[in-house]
């Protein structure tokens, strides 16, 4: 009935951003300016989705426009930040958010913690975690501020300040599964397996398909030789990231230790068509097979890979071993010659080339 309605293009607009449909919004958003070019939270609006669809320069154009109006926006000095921090140019967006924060006389703690991350990625620790704690100055629950000051202290392995810092960020924020996650990756280096099997499945409650939180508690049921559970994690991130070699390869593993070779074989051989090029799915698929007595199989992929890492001692004697169980023991001591010239002490090369004598 009123095609020239900015209001309602707006609102159409906000359903369609409600809906994660950027393409949408957008149209929206300009349909709205367009009947009303004065329409400020349409052009804010507007800018927002641009930044989602990593329009740089077109979302930038929004937030000058409402600067030009109104000199004090902060949001659109932070939006700014964000615009000039997706294009790399890091001073600039250091600029911009510095500006949104002493609009706000310092109470943007979303600001604060964005500046961190840039002087945290060009390795200037002290500056982020000055920033971290101003946000926290204003804000003691801002989660994300603390969850940064964890990721600081982990990168430094100081495990115990990471902790601290980190069991700040789910305590304010319980649901906050990368937050756990990376507690659960503290717990592990502190060699506390409990401790980090409960942050692991906590990441899992706050966000059931976390990949990293399955497969960092499936390493831990592997350490703690917990197969079945284990074996359950690999399997859904294979559903999942059907694609991922380590989760094949990692399944595969388990499978061997369950016995179960057939299932075994299957995901090794996913692993290896997903990505030929890694190294150790081949190196178990070779296990396998000498386990089940294919030697001349294994010698096949044993003879690759080799070639491909000639230092390594440990797959010559594997190649040496399925060369001897075929009759081939010239070849077989060939191979452990090669290996004894790397390692002339390595008493596993000696015994099994005295075994062939």
């Amino acid at each position: 009935l009123y095609p020239d309605y900015p209001q309602a293009y707006f609102r159409m607009g906000l359903a369609y951003s409600a809906q994660k449909d950027a393409k949408n919004a957008v149209a929206m958003y300009r349909k709205a300016i367009q009947f009303d070019p004065a329409y400020k939270k349409a052009h804010y609006n507007l800018g927002l989705q641009l930044i989602k669809k990593r329009s740089w320069d077109a979302a930038a154009e929004q937030f000058f426009w409402m600067i030009a109006r109104d000199p004090k926006h902060a949001a659109s000095y932070f939006n700014l930040g964000r615009i000039y921090k997706g294009k790399a140019e890091l001073e600039k967006a250091l600029q911009y958010y510095q500006q949104a924060v002493d609009l706000r006389h310092g109470d943007y703690p979303s600001a604060l913690v964005n500046m961190g991350r840039i002087f945290a990625s060009q390795g200037e620790h002290e500056k982020a975690l000055k920033v971290y704690q101003d946000a926290i100055a204003m804000r003691p629950e801002y989660s994300k501020a603390w969850y940064r000051i964890g990721l600081i202290h982990q990168a430094e392995d100081k495990f115990d300040e990471s902790e601290q810092a980190l069991l700040k960020a789910v305590q304010f924020t319980p649901d906050y599964a990368r937050a756990w996650t990376r507690l659960g990756e503290v717990y592990t280096r502190k060699q506390k397996p409990n401790k980090a099997i409960h942050a692991f499945k906590q990441a899992l409650v706050a966000k059931p398909g976390n990949k990293k939180a399955r497969l960092a508690l499936a390493d831990l049921y592997v350490l703690q030789q917990q197969w079945e559970e284990a074996k359950a994690l690999y399997k859904a991130v294979t559903i999942t990231h059907p694609t991922l070699v380590l989760a094949w390869q990692k399944l595969g593993a388990v499978y061997m230790q369950l016995g179960q070779l057939t299932k075994a074989e299957e995901a090794l051989q996913q692993a290896i068509d997903h990505d030929g090029n890694h190294i150790q799915p081949h190196v178990l698929m070779a296990k396998l097979l000498q386990q089940q007595e294919r030697h001349r199989e294994a010698i096949q992929i044993l003879q690759t890979i080799v070639e491909k890492t000639p230092a390594n001692v440990e797959l010559r004697l594997m190649y040496a071993q399925s060369l001897a169980a075929i009759g081939d023991k010239v070849s077989a001591i060939q191979e452990l010659d090669k290996g004894l010239r790397l390692e002339p002490e390595n008493q596993k090369l000696l015994q099994a080339k005295q075994a062939l004598k």
